[in-house]
């Protein structure tokens, strides 16, 4: 009998790791999950104390053994700081990776080899640690079926109404109900469901 996924109707919580009062308070917090940032949310000059912190956490008993951690790296266009994030956090306290920005299959390849690799030199289980891909672009939404079955890793397809927003045009400040997103939404929803995904 299969399991449910453990990220169906979860409650995510987004914490920039360079900020150590909130990484150390987010395990009393009661989200379900955690994900750790070290893209976007993260000064460039910043990144490699965030690395430092989130390691030095994933190593640490955990806190809030409840909690799922997870960690937002840096996508496939950045690839030197793509390589630092994932040496710093494939670890045994880690169940999956955020990947932002992935234009197709190709973009989960390189992190899912790299991953393989970690986790063969660490000891851990191979295909231990989930992917959970960030669409972000158009050109992502339309493979977005193909993103999802690409891995037996992928426990999650996420939406990144921002940058979407940005790539087509899209006004950045929207109305509460952010219609212009609502396409986007939809059709993503659509492919994670037949992948099976939340």
């Amino acid at each position: 009998m299969e399991t449910a996924n453990p990220f169906a109707g979860r409650s995510l919580l987004f914490v920039p790791a360079h900020r150590r009062r909130m990484v150390e308070k987010a395990a009393s917090l009661p989200a379900d999950a955690i994900v750790f940032e070290l893209e976007d949310g993260v000064p460039a000059d910043e990144k490699p104390a965030a690395r430092a912190a989130l390691a030095a956490l994933l190593d640490a008993p955990a806190a809030n053994p409840r909690q799922t951690v997870l960690a937002r790296v840096n996508g496939t266009r950045q690839p030197e700081l793509l390589r630092a994030d994932l040496d710093a956090v494939v670890r045994p306290g880690l169940r999956g990776i955020m990947v932002p920005k992935v234009d197709g299959v190709e973009d989960l390849g390189a992190v899912e080899g790299r991953l393989l690799e970690l986790e063969s030199r660490r000891g851990l289980p191979p295909g231990g640690i989930g992917l959970l891909p960030i669409v972000e672009s158009p050109i992502a939404l339309l493979r977005a079926h193909e993103i999802a079955t690409y891995s037996r890793r992928a426990i999650a397809l996420v939406f990144g109404g921002e940058d979407f927003a940005r790539e087509m045009g899209l006004p950045l400040v929207r109305e509460a109900e952010a219609l212009d997103l609502l396409y986007p939404r939809s059709a993503l929803a659509v492919a994670a469901a037949a992948a099976g995904l939340p």
